[in-house]
């Protein structure tokens, strides 16, 4: 079983772009835990606010940089003596992505371009892009490989794909220390509920009526924070084992949005009515039907990672949303 060593981190300046999302901010905590030095980029925003990070900060190690993917003078201020740099700021929902194409163009993809060309001028140690498993459209094989075609079956996988092969022009042509990681599906507490475990788990929390979309699409599910080991693992690998590489991080194992949305009403002890939203179907040529992950590349060079059982996280998820509902007076 494969540990991240937190003495490694120790002394560390480690950058993460995104880190007030959800997953930026997972990783966040975990680098600080770990004895790092975080130097986290949140979009800027007028009230000031950075997400997920609020109640982190004030923690010693841990400075905001506020900025936009889409202004590079804002980035060499972020990565100054950076030792390792995890790129997640994205835009993220694949839905919305068919209303404005463009933007997750100039977001992800020629965010991801100046985000690279400022860890370049920097001497950034170590880059960590991160993509995802929507860049291989429906599958082609039962687990899904990295050798696997991309298809972009939406302009959010267009985007990451470009994304991609930025970054893989970048290690070619300026011999950039750049590793891809495709994580696939993310949950856990926190998350938007624009997601579907989250907004399953939130609308069961509250609601006798819970709309869903495809119910029978199958997902390679992932505990946020066991992906987060992952990443850390990846950033402390031999150099000769992982740059340049490109890594999916998943479970390797598949369920339905309906076992989930069934297993959600089983932890909940409720009685719901299950419906159809069209609204949440995609275009009938880019809904991806299955999703699983092959990550045996990565296993033969961080080991195994832990890996939370879904029902474990299921309930967590569950109870984070049962907690929101009960503070704004529902009784469930």
């Amino acid at each position: 079983m494969s540990a991240v060593n937190d003495q490694s981190w120790t002394g560390r300046v480690v950058a993460v772009t995104g880190a007030g999302g959800f997953f930026g901010s997972v990783l966040t905590r975990q680098l600080l835990r770990s004895g790092a030095h975080v130097k986290a980029f949140v979009r800027y925003r007028s009230d000031g606010a950075i997400g997920q990070l609020a109640e982190l900060g004030n923690h010693p190690h841990l400075e905001i940089h506020r900025g936009d993917l889409r202004d590079e003078s804002s980035l060499p201020l972020l990565l100054d003596g950076v030792d390792t740099l995890y790129h997640l700021g994205a835009l993220i929902s694949v839905p919305h992505s068919f209303q404005d194409p463009g933007a997750y163009l100039e977001v992800n993809t020629m965010g991801t371009r100046r985000v690279l060309a400022a860890a370049h001028r920097a001497r950034t140690g170590r880059v960590i892009v991160v993509s995802s498993s929507e860049v291989y459209g429906t599958a082609q094989a039962y687990r899904i490989s990295e050798d696997h075609p991309l298809v972009a079956q939406s302009p959010y996988a267009a985007s990451k794909i470009a994304a991609e092969k930025i970054s893989e022009s970048f290690h070619h042509a300026y011999a950039a220390p750049i590793v891809i990681v495709r994580p696939f599906n993310l949950y856990g507490p926190g998350q938007s509920r624009r997601a579907v475990i989250p907004s399953l788990a939130h609308q069961i929390a509250r609601n006798d009526v819970v709309r869903m979309g495809n119910t029978e699409a199958l997902r390679d599910f992932n505990y946020v924070e066991d992906t987060v080991r992952a990443m850390q693992a990846i950033a402390l690998a031999p150099e000769d084992r992982v740059i340049g590489g490109t890594f999916n991080i998943g479970s390797d194992e598949t369920v339905s949005i309906k076992e989930i949305a069934d297993r959600l009403l089983e932890l909940s002890g409720r009685q719901v009515t299950f419906e159809t939203d069209k609204s949440l179907l995609r275009p009938h040529t880019s809904e991806v039907h299955r999703l699983c992950a092959d990550s045996s590349r990565l296993r033969e060079v961080i080991g195994a990672w832990s890996v939370t059982k879904l029902e474990e996280g299921l309930r967590r998820v569950y109870d984070h949303e049962r907690s929101a509902a009960a503070t704004v007076g529902k009784v469930v």
